[in-house]
């Protein structure tokens, strides 16, 4: 799997953190402290999920992407925020062109799949209150298996 992390135009992060291409880094803090402590370097999975979470995360200005290469214990958060033990930057990346539509489109997905994870179950317990669970394999059993957590028989 490829990750992805930004920096500055002085290869810096966190705390003036100095990078340097293909040198390993370790972090030095306790790991049971979580993702968002010293006690992980933090990257992503995808280059876009990077520069469009990067206003909320880094608020780096103007950043430079990097390839990463990472090691040793690691957490995720939800698939939004990865964090490893060990990393190396390897290879400098085009920062994508993020624009105002782009951060629009996301912002729906991200509403929708908290609707969708919230109001799957509520739909599902009504159905059963008002009788009609019968529908639900005419529904399209097989979508409505992912959000309802309906099991495929």
């Amino acid at each position: 799997m490829k990750y992805y992390k930004l920096t500055d135009q002085n290869m810096q992060t966190h705390h003036g953190f100095q990078w340097e291409v293909g040198v390993w880094v370790e972090a030095t803090g306790d790991p049971e402290q979580g993702l968002c402590s010293d006690g992980y370097l933090h990257c992503y999975d995808s280059l876009l999920l990077a520069v469009l979470h990067n206003p909320i995360h880094a608020s780096i200005k103007d950043p430079l992407a990097w390839e990463v290469e990472v090691g040793g214990k690691s957490l995720e958060n939800h698939g939004l925020k990865y964090g490893f033990r060990k990393m190396r930057l390897m290879e400098e990346l085009p920062v994508p062109v993020i624009t105002l539509e782009h951060r629009v489109r996301y912002a729906i997905l991200c509403a929708l799949y908290v609707i969708f994870y919230f109001a799957a179950p509520v739909f599902k317990a009504a159905m059963w209150i008002v009788g009609v669970c019968w529908l639900l394999p005419k529904l399209g059993r097989g979508i409505l298996s992912i959000y309802l957590q309906t099991p495929e028989k």
